[in-house]
């Protein structure tokens, strides 16, 4: 008889989670509307219905994590080695020192109740901010190119993943999808859809070359990237950073998905009754509503699920 040697276990994986952009990608939601019956699983096709008998999005879900830099308001402090991997909890740690949630607290629910894995966000934003310098001045720290992207690698995702290493040495890191939320700025603008296809790909070039670094990606992997479609003050030049979207999309295949906001509401689209118990974002007419950023979240999740890399529990 031959006994072969046995086989050695399948490391323990966790799963990553980026959202990048400006300040709809920071969310600025008001977590209390989850009290909301409109806060239901499947909202991104169900709203503006109430549908009864499904389960609701909570603050805490469980083993989902964030990377929480909480000194980060001035824009010098986003340099320090300041965060720390935290449990999520919505309103409180999700988006800096502010009160509000974004698109990760569904995107990170769905990915750990689908496969049974912990989740873990790395969530570098910055309200009002371009991709790339243009007429006018773009809100600290900078644009997106090059200065946010260089401290969304260098002090955001590698200090995240240096501290997630230290605490779980045998645990192997799967980077699932970009969330990138970005474009407000340059729709007020006047940019092209090429010369925003352009800065994007210089930045995507650059943000590829670290993760297939940091982590460990083979030469022909790149981390899936969801972009929503703009729906901001529905100026006519957000179509054109809209194309820009679709253009990149179809230059990059199965890596770069855009995701279509189509009726998810703004904040001051909202009923009275949609409000509740919340009555704020009556004249916020620049800022996706809860349900909204639910709802795409949900969207991002069915284009993680269908590029095949996670598994059903």
């Amino acid at each position: 008889m031959i006994i072969g040697r046995p086989r050695a276990a399948e490391p323990e994986t966790a799963y990553f989670i980026r959202v990048m952009g400006q300040s709809n990608a920071l969310g600025y939601a008001t977590h209390e509307r989850l009290a909301n019956p409109l806060n239901y699983y499947g909202i991104s096709t169900g709203y503006p219905a109430i549908i009864g008998g499904q389960p609701a999005y909570t603050a805490t879900p469980p083993d989902v994590f964030i990377y929480n830099k909480p000194t980060a308001l001035a824009w010098d402090s986003e340099y320090v080695d300041d965060g720390s991997w935290q449990p999520y909890v919505a309103g409180v740690n999700s988006a800096k020192n502010n009160p509000y949630t974004g698109v990760e607290l569904s995107l990170a629910t769905r990915i750990q109740e689908y496969s049974g894995k912990k989740v873990y966000i790395i969530k570098p934003c910055f309200a009002n901010t371009n991709l790339q310098f243009y007429f006018t001045y773009t809100q600290e720290p900078g644009a997106w190119l090059y200065t946010n992207i260089h401290i969304a690698m260098e002090h955001h995702t590698r200090m995240a993943m240096n501290a997630f290493r230290l605490a779980n040495p045998n645990v192997r890191a799967v980077p699932l999808v970009d969330y990138w939320g970005q474009g407000e700025n340059d729709a007020g603008q006047d940019r092209t859809a090429g010369q925003y296809f352009n800065d994007f790909v210089t930045m995507y070039n650059y943000r590829n070359k670290f993760d297939k670094a940091n982590f460990n990606l083979p030469d022909n992997r790149r981390i899936l990237t969801v972009i929503p479609t703009l729906k901001f003050t529905l100026l006519a030049n957000e179509g054109v950073i809209n194309t820009s979207y679709n253009d990149l999309a179809a230059a990059y295949p199965g890596d770069i998905k855009v995701l279509n906001t189509g009726l998810l509401p703004r904040k001051n689209d909202l009923t009275t009754a949609e409000r509740l118990p919340s009555n704020g974002g009556l004249s916020d007419n620049t800022h996706m509503s809860l349900y909204a950023l639910l709802g795409l979240g949900e969207l991002a999740f069915s284009e993680v699920v269908t590029r095949g890399v996670i598994q059903p529990l």
